[in-house]
């Protein structure tokens, strides 16, 4: 007996509305080494601009819930997200997504590295 395929529209639906992603996974159980990372950035990029974080979500019109799931590694920023990050903050994708803090202004990358180290 042939095995019926599965309808990919509908698993494209499922997909596109977040349901799989929240497949009744604990916060802690969707954190991974690389978004705990991200977030240390995140939180180190803060600290040397010395901005709160009530004042970057202001800013970035997102709510400090959100920010804090960056921050402990329950979620990552979207692309769009992070691109506003860099412009409020100073910093370059490359430093939010990898660690590389070349394209960093220099003060600010000498203190965002002296915090994540």
């Amino acid at each position: 007996m042939e095995q019926a395929e599965p309808d990919l529209l509908s698993l494209r639906e499922i997909v596109s509305r977040g349901g799989l992603r929240s497949s009744g996974m604990k916060a802690t159980e969707r954190r991974t080494p690389e978004k705990i990372a991200i977030g240390h950035r995140l939180e180190a990029a803060l600290a040397a601009a010395q901005i709160s974080r009530k004042e970057i979500c202001e800013k970035l019109g997102i709510s400090q819930n959100k920010w804090s799931q960056w921050a402990t590694g329950v979620n990552m920023p979207s692309m769009d997200d992070a691109i506003r990050v860099c412009e409020e903050l100073g910093i370059t994708l490359y430093w939010i997504f990898r660690g590389d803090a070349r394209d960093v202004a220099h003060g600010l990358a000498s203190k965002l590295l002296k915090l994540v180290s």
